[in-house]
């Protein structure tokens, strides 16, 4: 049987898949794509999901439960970072040419773009929820309590649309004509 399947390998012409077309992209590299951006995507939820189980594991032994674990904060900003990595690693070794090089760079450098703002806004939203913690817990007056938890919620949305408009004008500034 086996030496049936090596003549038949033998004797088949694979030349085809590494011919590429008119996008740059070869049979060979288009199945690799379709398998491995959903590897990807499913490998980084993986590892996030054991960096988040982790940390807290040792959050917890060292300190008991908390509310304000930044694992639980930066849980996506994770995933997002080990997926892009990973897709750039996949995009990378593939060694594309032609407009398929070109929309790969257009996707690697939106993606991270992307992930880096939502790594900067959930940072924000952490910095402002413990300030918010700490001013819930203390003894003083509830106006200037008040007062400063008003001010954080209003420096985090000016903040958050900080980041928004840079991060927009970051994905427009890539394309050659806007």
């Amino acid at each position: 049987m086996m030496g049936w399947l090596h003549d038949r390998l033998a004797t088949t012409d694979l030349s085809w898949m590494l011919e590429s077309g008119s996008s740059g992209l070869t049979p060979l590299q288009a199945l690799v794509l379709l398998a491995g951006i959903p590897a990807c995507l499913l490998l980084a939820r993986l590892l996030s999901s054991l960096v988040r189980r982790f940390t807290l594991f040792l959050r917890y032994r060292r300190t008991g439960p908390s509310d304000l674990s930044p694992v639980l904060y930066f849980h996506n900003s994770i995933y997002f970072v080990i997926g892009m990595l990973l897709l750039s690693v996949l995009l990378l070794s593939l060694s594309l040419t032609g407009w398929a090089e070109y929309g790969s760079g257009i996707l690697l450098r939106s993606g991270w773009t992307l992930t880096v703002s939502w790594f900067f806004y959930r940072a924000l939203t952490y910095v402002t929820g413990i300030v918010e913690h700490r001013m819930g817990g203390s003894k003083g007056e509830a106006w200037r309590i008040r007062g400063v938890r008003t001010q954080m919620i209003i420096l985090r949305r000016v903040a958050g649309f900080i980041v928004l408009v840079l991060a927009v004008s970051i994905l427009l500034l890539q394309f050659e004509i806007v």
